[in-house]
């Protein structure tokens, strides 16, 4: 059973005199959708696994086949839920890295009408350096260096690759100084995407600017 009377009785000690009241005990039977709000890439800034979310975004797809006029709250545990303290403030940065279940809890009137669960998860940006400094040998001009996007810990063929010359493969070849930009794009079902900036600066053939003999009669060192 859902709903349950309980009786409750108060005696006066003194007198004996007594009177009764009637408490109802009533459960929910309702039911309400556990949730996976859209994934988010992880470009706040720093790549670690936190992002501030809007928990709105989950109103629609919680109240999709429910009755109008139902109210929803976000809270952080299951028992916060239940007992409706510490609510989540709608713009919500995830306390557990990556993948978090936070729950909303669904009410009619003051009368709790469920509990959902909603799924946050954070995915992680390609394995990329977003900077790097190369230089080129002037002397070897007009010869051809590598530029290498630089994914790491994966498999290169994993992701897309969108260079500012134009061409779409993990290396390239210049021969010319200036900043070079590609854009590395997981093309799994994470999709996020990353920039690295490479700076190739120019490098003339090394001179010897000095040299000194320390003349120790057997034993000589030129440096």
């Amino acid at each position: 059973p859902y709903s349950q009377t309980i009786y409750a009785e108060i005696i006066n000690t003194i007198t004996g005199c007594f009177g009764t009241s009637e408490l109802t005990l009533t459960v929910s039977n309702t039911s309400v959708n556990n949730i996976v709000l859209p994934a988010a890439c992880d470009d706040g800034g720093n790549e670690d696994g936190f992002y501030q979310f809007n928990l709105n975004d989950a109103n629609a797809e919680i109240f999709n086949g429910l009755p109008n006029g139902l109210n929803i709250s976000f809270y952080e545990t299951y028992n916060d839920a239940l007992l409706e303290q510490n609510k989540l403030n709608p713009s919500f940065t995830n306390t557990i890295p990556y993948s978090q279940v936070i729950y909303a809890r669904i009410e009619n009137g003051n009368n709790c009408y469920g509990i959902s669960e909603v799924l946050l998860t954070v995915k992680e940006l390609p394995d990329i350096e977003s900077t790097e400094t190369v230089y080129y040998c002037l002397n070897k001009s007009p010869y051809f260096i590598t530029l290498n996007a630089g994914v790491r810990n994966n498999s290169s063929d994993n992701y897309t690759y969108n260079w500012s010359t134009g061409e779409n493969t993990n290396t390239i070849q210049i021969n010319q100084l200036g900043t070079y930009t590609v854009t590395v794009t997981n093309n799994t079902n994470n999709g996020c995407s990353k920039n690295k900036t490479i700076t190739v600066e120019s490098s003339n053939i090394a001179t010897l600017k000095e040299i000194n003999i320390t003349d120790g009669a057997q034993n000589n060192i030129i440096t």
